[in-house]
């Protein structure tokens, strides 16, 4: 597989909402979700993407994506990541 089309590779700038000034870029990463004091974003590995906490004003590593371990049986559902280590998102069926 080639991740490289053309030399294009996917990048992601941090603007500022206030004043539009760039806060930083990386190559190899796209942004994912954001809530103004830390971002979530996927940086490409060689065969998988990797979700990373960075912080949203300097693009520093924050901490990796903790995910949920629900036991879903056999319904074929992931569990869903969440970002910090006092929340957890539980999708449950009615």
């Amino acid at each position: 597989m080639k991740w490289i089309i053309d030399g294009k590779k996917p990048m992601t700038v941090a603007l500022d909402a206030k004043n539009g000034n760039e806060l930083w870029r990386d190559v190899d990463v796209v942004g994912v979700s954001g809530d103004g004091n830390s971002v979530v974003v996927a940086k490409r590995m060689s065969a998988f993407w990797q979700l990373e906490v960075r912080d949203a004003r300097t693009g520093r590593l924050a901490g990796p994506v903790r995910t949920s371990r629900v036991d879903r049986g056999n319904t074929g559902e992931r569990p869903q990541t969440t970002p910090c280590c006092n929340t957890r998102t539980v999708r449950t069926s009615t």
